[in-house]
């Protein structure tokens, strides 16, 4: 008799513990949402942006905890691996382009320099032709080439965003 209310009392204890793990997660989400309500301005892509890698980060560590437990009998490394994409391509999105740009000085001027590798010859699958071909011949100036090479990677960073965002959203539900 003692051993059935104890195991009476483990499962009311069970429910108590998820009950306040609920309530803080939901006072969490009201805080955090607060803000994001308060600083909407219905016109401002970076912000749904942001939005959007506060909840794949959230999704991200989700899955990553589901993979801790060994009585998983399917792995979710293949999900962890696109989130993680979709994380580091939100973040140059919504990120500080100057973390990706090296300066130097040069003659009193300050010039930048663009530090990641961008492909210029497929570029006309994500830009007009006609800003294809301004793109070719701006090479010979530095300086419009590195803001021209930023530019585009920012577009194919998108680009390949919403493709993820459009194949894999079916196995990102949570």
């Amino acid at each position: 008799m003692l051993k059935e209310y104890f195991q009476l009392f483990l499962l009311y204890l069970t429910d108590i513990l998820y009950w306040f793990k609920s309530l803080y997660k939901g006072l969490k989400n009201l805080i955090y949402y607060f803000k994001v309500i308060y600083k909407d301005r219905h016109s401002d892509f970076l912000y749904i942006y942001k939005l959007e890698l506060y909840k794949i980060q959230g999704m991200l560590k989700y899955y990553k905890n589901l993979n801790k437990n060994p009585n998983l009998k399917y792995s979710n490394e293949s999900i962890i691996r696109d989130l993680l994409l979709a994380e580091y391509l939100l973040k140059m999105l919504t990120g500080d382009p100057s973390n990706n740009v090296d300066y130097y000085v040069m003659q009193g001027y300050k010039f930048i320099k663009f530090n990641k590798y961008v492909n210029f010859r497929n570029a006309s699958r994500f830009i007009s032709k006609r800003a294809h071909q301004y793109y070719m011949k701006t090479k010979n100036d530095a300086l419009l080439h590195e803001a021209n090479k930023m530019y585009l990677y920012k577009t194919k960073c998108l680009y390949l965003y919403n493709k993820l965002k459009s194949y894999k959203s079916y196995t990102w539900d949570v």
